[in-house]
């Protein structure tokens, strides 16, 4: 029964620092016609979440691609994960064509686990099941924005005496530091130009590092004079950009592609931009009604900038009185607002 005809889904389940469970539907061994027929059924794997406590490690048949491996006769790698860029790992794993130790032996065997990546993560090696592999790093993944080497050194010989020809090896990354969300938001129209620019990214960064990274120009006079900080009580991904900023302006804020994050060294690869524009002066910008109307049809005002409606209502006056005119206050603001009467005006009134 081949790889591909089973849809084989191998689940690896950490067991704590006690050991590992090895689950799967309809487990078999494969044998070198499966291996060489069907390989590609192993190409790519994601991690999920199980509903229990432990993490769980699933390999299927989709996913990002996996390295091709020349690892000569002998022992064969099918599957080694995870492998190129942007790899959110949990952990590292590698498969191999044969038992590599006795089952009975997996709680003792973990110093002579043959996978190791570098730089050092502080990872555990382990036995997960008799063909594989694994490195648990500490704090639930590795770090962000770091390259990993990782490799299997020739010689590794699996439980029936057969080793690995040649050693092999293969990379991934972590993802790189990207900008998650700001405010004001991209496009945004009606800035208050007094208000700090706040961005977050989806990992910890240094205020300093991205200072470097980071101009603000205007439309009007150019590059603006800028200070990058934390907020208080803002987390490690979270910082503010505060400057000068005048009314009625467009603004683009950029952050270059060299910009890195705190938990590694690769920078973000890709630029980042952020256009918008400050509010213009207040004025107000149109009425209704404008001609002759009902007496029973509403007020409504819509102004340049938002306005806070105690502000509306404070100076906002009906010559002559309307009996049930009551504008609503409240201290939202906002460009557009609507007013009704409790009592019809009186008809044929100016």
């Amino acid at each position: 029964m081949g790889l591909g005809a089973t849809r084989a889904l191998w689940a690896l389940t950490v067991a704590g620092s006690v050991g590992f469970v090895l689950g799967c539907s309809g487990w078999f061994q494969p044998d070198s016609s499966d291996v060489e027929q069907e390989i590609d059924a192993l190409q790519g794997s994601t991690v999920q979440t199980s509903d229990s406590t432990l993490p769980t490690l699933v390999f299927d048949g989709g996913g990002a691609g996996a390295p091709d491996f020349d690892e000569g006769d002998g022992v064969q790698i099918l599957h080694a994960a995870p492998y190129g860029p942007e790899a959110k790992a949990i952990q590292v794993a590698v498969v191999f064509d044969r038992p590599m130790v006795a089952l009975t032996d997996l709680d003792t065997m973990t110093g002579d686990v043959p996978l190791s990546c570098a730089p050092d993560a502080g990872a555990k090696a382990r036995w997960a099941g008799s063909s594989t592999a694994v490195l648990i790093p500490p704090e639930g993944g590795f770090p962000r924005s770091t390259r990993f080497e990782c490799s299997v050194p020739a010689g590794t010989t699996a439980v029936d005496g057969v080793a690995l020809e040649k050693g092999v090896s293969w990379w991934f990354e972590t993802p790189r530091v990207h900008v998650a969300e700001t405010t004001p938001r991209a496009g945004a129209d009606d800035v208050d130009p007094a208000s700090p620019i706040e961005l977050v990214f989806d990992q910890p960064v240094d205020p300093q590092v991205v200072a470097k990274h980071l101009t603000l120009r205007s439309g009007r006079d150019g590059e603006v004079a800028v200070e990058v900080s934390r907020p208080d009580g803002g987390s490690d991904q979270r910082v503010q950009v505060t400057g000068k900023l005048t009314k009625d302006t467009s603004y683009t804020l950029q952050i270059d592609d060299g910009v890195t994050g705190t938990e590694g060294p690769l920078p973000a690869g890709q630029s980042y931009s952020l256009e918008f524009r400050t509010y213009p002066p207040f004025q107000l910008l149109s009425h209704e009604p404008t001609d002759e109307v009902s007496p029973a049809s509403p007020l409504r005002l819509s102004f340049a900038t938002r306005v806070p409606r105690d502000s509306v209502a404070e100076h906002l006056s009906i010559t002559p009185a309307a009996k049930g005119f009551s504008p609503a206050t409240g201290e939202w603001s906002w460009t557009d607002y609507g007013f009704g009467m409790s009592s019809p005006r009186a008809p044929s009134t100016r």
